[in-house]
């Protein structure tokens, strides 16, 4: 194991047993969460120390690895509910509520933070190294892997706003937003953080970069999607039926 591989492993595992104390402490997957992505800027902080004196390239994947980060922790309020018990009607619509409710003790407690901040370590921070170790001038990748992650940040951050204002002042009670992003896919705010993470893998030059969106959206379609249209079709029954067989469920006109 080279020196590298090493520091990332004491960082990664060190994060990940912070993270599963705070889980088992609050009890709350907000903590989970917020924990698992703040894994990724100190493993580009780590990147970057590693690489010797840093060009503009590095310096730029640098900044967007903590934007990604800032802009989580400020969007987690809208998926987990802006109060303590309380859970927004945008909550209920994306399933988070039942995140708490699914809980199967202490063991998962302490599981699901390892495993999401591992994730988020090794997987979704993968295209790093491989942005890092590019030199040269700004180039067509560069070009295409920024747009991307503008345009995914843009369908996240866009569809999180629209969704947690229309939850305080819903047009019509107990009907699920299928209007502006929502309209595109039923889980828009998943898709966008594929694209950013697509954004990452064409930034890192190498097939190796695909690891972190394929692992995003993985993740999102065995975990947090499910849990979001049992969600849904709770609480909105034949309004959420009739939202499915408008709207795909991950990928605009295509999953």
């Amino acid at each position: 194991m080279d020196t590298l591989t090493l520091w990332l492993a004491l960082l990664i595992e060190g994060m990940a047993a912070v993270n599963a104390a705070a889980t088992l402490l609050t009890k709350s997957r907000r903590a989970t969460f917020l924990f698992a992505v703040n894994t990724i800027p100190p493993v580009a902080a780590l990147l970057l120390l590693a690489g010797g004196v840093p060009g503009w390239r590095q310096i730029l994947v640098l900044v967007l690895a903590y934007l990604y980060a800032f802009r989580q922790g400020w969007m987690a309020p809208a998926w987990f509910g802006t109060s303590g018990g309380g859970t927004t009607e945008y909550g209920a619509h994306t399933g988070s509520a039942s995140l708490t409710q699914r809980r199967l003790g202490w063991l998962d407690d302490a599981l699901v933070p390892v495993a999401l901040t591992n994730m988020a370590g090794w997987l979704l921070a993968a295209p790093l190294a491989g942005a890092m170790a590019r030199t040269g001038p700004f180039d067509g990748a560069d070009a295409l892997g920024i747009a991307l992650y503008l345009l995914g940040t843009v369908i996240q951050s866009g569809s999180a706003v629209q969704r947690f204002r229309i939850s305080h002042d819903p047009p019509v009670a107990g009907q699920p937003v299928t209007t502006g992003f929502w309209g595109l896919c039923r889980h828009p705010d998943c898709f966008g953080d594929v694209v950013v993470f697509t954004g990452f893998a064409v930034l890192s030059g190498s097939v190796w970069g695909l690891l972190a969106p394929l692992a995003c959206g993985l993740q999102y379609w065995l975990d947090a999607i499910p849990v979001r249209e049992r969600a849904g079709r709770t609480r909105h029954g034949a309004a959420w039926d009739g939202y499915r067989a408008r709207v795909r469920c991950l990928i605009p006109y295509v999953l």
